[in-house]
């Protein structure tokens, strides 16, 4: 007899309807906003006067400290993009003087954010370099509880642990406790960046929205670089409008029929097949037109993984953990957005790459493990009110026999193991080039955004709108 992953299926299969709340923004990025460009005509040439500025700040810091919070701000403003050489360089040099031990004498503060940096870009400096702040019985000192600024530098740089840095892991409990205890007492600007820091660490923010909320941060900061934070504002300006008419451009797809396929069904895959044979269009005219190919690939198998979804629903059927998570890992649609990104970037993307993303190597794999755990984890209660396929949470209850409860805070462990298997997959050398692993970090982080308070795609009127509206509708004060 044929499992349900393989039987045959009905000409039709009856659609579970669900009470799903009304598109929030309507039509509303389909109307241009002339807002913003004419702000944007209004400081024309500033912004390019103001790049050679910062861009000339990497030849005049002269203090390890402070070259490392230049290159942080830059990071954390969203502006990293435009000086990725000098980044790289100075970088480089940190990493050989650290090889050197000319980082001994470095304070918590110091050596963390240097760890944090030197990791984000991929160089793998070994977290033993902490040890040093430990006392004799092997936990951390009870001195850096006064350190508030060292403790949110080391907070932030734990994250970066990979499989093995149990340093980093302790690292992550002492600082939480202490940063939690001393919140009352501070002061803006810290005090949000401690709060923001324990509601999400900031390797795994997304980068825009952290973006928009360290503009204003870094603006009561009495130490802030203006010429740099001017200059953050007119590019986050810019970008907005970029988005805007990119949003626009989005919302009008719409034509067509298919008669084969179920009324329903119809405006969606016509919708889709004139969107790919737009981008197969241009691709062409680029002499890029082999990457369509991994693109129809990618929608096969996600159509594939809907499919069997769709019969284990029919059926009744509740898989085990592995057979879900085969299929699951697809149905979580990173790996067809993540070849659907590719397709569009420039010449870093070559076949090599694209065989390699087709073929759901370890970081893809680990990043749609994460999608799916952190989806089911924050909807399992809602979907489950209607006919609908079990979940991961469903599928570890019936097969370990645990309770809701156990099952959810195993599924919330290995995302954790997860975020530390990224962290890895980013150290050099990396299989692919690093604009490329950099995509699915970044998607990786929209999951922990997304998935904080609840589901944050079925359920877009609270949180998602915020940030929504936070990047691509309210303006920035100049």
């Amino acid at each position: 007899m044929d499992s349900p992953t393989t039987q045959r299926p009905n000409k039709e299969i009856g659609r579970a309807f669900v009470n799903y709340h009304p598109s929030i923004w309507g039509e509303h990025f389909i109307a241009a906003s002339p807002d913003v460009m004419q702000r944007l005509e209004a400081h024309k040439g500033r912004g390019e006067e103001l790049k050679e500025v910062v861009r000339n700040m990497f030849s005049t810091v002269n203090d390890p400290l402070l070259e490392m919070n230049l290159i942080d701000a830059i990071q954390r403003l969203g502006v990293a993009y435009h000086f990725e050489m000098e980044i790289d360089k100075a970088l480089g040099q940190m990493y050989d003087d650290h090889i050197n031990g000319k980082d001994d004498g470095f304070d918590l503060l110091t050596l963390a954010l240097q760890f944090r940096l030197l990791r984000q870009q991929g160089y793998n400096v070994s977290a033993g370099v902490f040890a040093k702040f430990k006392d004799d019985e092997g936990n951390f000192s009870s001195i850096l509880s006064k350190d508030t600024h060292g403790l949110l530098s080391l907070y932030e740089a734990a994250f970066l642990g990979t499989h093995g840095d149990d340093i980093l892991d302790e690292a992550i409990t002492f600082t939480t406790v202490h940063l939690k205890s001393t919140l009352p007492h501070l002061s803006a600007p810290l005090t949000k960046l401690v709060e923001l820091a324990l509601e999400i660490p900031l390797h795994r923010r997304i980068e825009r929205l952290q973006t928009r909320f360290y503009i204003s941060i870094y603006e009561e900061d009495k130490e802030r670089n203006d010429v740099l934070l001017e200059f953050a504002k007119l590019e986050f300006l810019r970008l907005q409008s970029l988005h805007q008419r990119d949003l626009r451009d989005i919302s009008l797809w719409n034509r067509g029929d298919m008669d084969q396929l179920p009324d329903y069904m119809k405006v969606i895959f016509i919708a889709l097949v004139d969107g790919v044979d737009a981008i197969e269009d241009e691709l062409t005219g680029e002499g890029k037109s082999y990457r369509i190919y991994y693109l129809k690939e990618a929608i096969k198998d996600l159509a594939k993984a809907y499919l069997a979804e769709a019969r284990w629903v029919s059926s009744g059927y509740v898989p085990t953990s592995e057979e879900y998570m085969k299929v699951a890992l697809m149905s979580a649609v990173y790996p067809m957005l993540f070849v659907a990104f590719l397709i569009g970037m420039d010449e870093v993307v070559t076949k090599e790459v694209l065989e390699w993303a087709i073929h759901m190597p370890t970081m893809l794999r680990t990043c749609s493990i994460i999608a799916r755990l952190m989806d089911d984890i924050s909807s399992n209660k809602f979907e489950q009110e209607r006919k609908h396929v079990s979940s991961s949470v469903e599928c570890y209850m019936k097969e370990h026999g645990t309770s809701y409860e156990e099952s959810i805070q195993k599924l919330r462990e290995m995302v954790a193991s997860g975020w530390k298997d990224i962290n890895k997959e980013c150290l050099k050398p990396t299989p692919v080039p690093t604009a490329v692993i950099n995509v699915i970090l970044n998607f990786t982080r929209v999951l922990e955004i997304i998935y904080q308070h609840r589901d944050g795609y079925t359920d877009a009127s609270v949180e998602t709108k915020e940030h929504i509206a936070s990047l691509f509708v309210d303006p920035i004060p100049l």
